[in-house]
């Protein structure tokens, strides 16, 4: 994995005040004095002149360190959740769902403040068609879906597959 590129200038642009006037950039006859832009000043940048912490950071000596870094932080990212369980951690995310969700009309009604277990959850959330959940939640409050099947307001709802 490859982090900033070695290759890339070891510069930073800085910026210069350009009257707008006079276009540097454009061969266009300065503009006119009646113009409302005479006298404003834009933000032009100089790619000549190059600070020193630009230099120190766009070295290629920092450029290692910074890779390193980068690709030992992934390494070790990667390895942490190559431990995990992946039950414990569909568990515990179905946790966090049914606690979030559970002051919602769908969370009442399913009793989501006491739900603990996956099998806690299969028992009391019934299995049930789009045409149903549309039934029984979302026709009547159609289209201001707020705290129905999930805390707020729902901005967009879609179908899929």
């Amino acid at each position: 994995m490859k982090g900033l590129d070695a290759a890339a200038p070891a510069w930073h642009p800085r910026p210069v005040i350009v009257p707008m006037d006079r276009c540097s950039r454009c061969e266009a006859a300065p503009t006119p004095a009646s113009s409302p832009r005479r006298g404003r000043t834009e933000i032009d940048f100089d790619m000549r002149q190059t600070s020193p912490l630009a230099t120190v950071v766009g070295s290629p000596l920092v450029r290692r360190v910074v890779n390193w870094e980068f690709e030992w932080s992934a390494h070790h990212h990667v390895a942490r959740l190559a431990r995990l369980d992946p039950v414990a951690v569909q568990r515990r995310t179905l946790r966090t769902l049914v606690h979030t969700a559970r002051r919602t009309r769908f969370g009442r009604d399913h009793g989501f403040g006491a739900i603990q277990t996956v099998a806690e959850f299969q028992g009391a959330v019934p299995l049930r068609t789009y045409e149903d959940l549309w039934a029984q939640y979302l026709r009547d409050r159609y289209p201001v879906l707020d705290n129905l099947t999930w805390p707020g307001r729902i901005p967009y709802l879609a179908l899929t597959s």
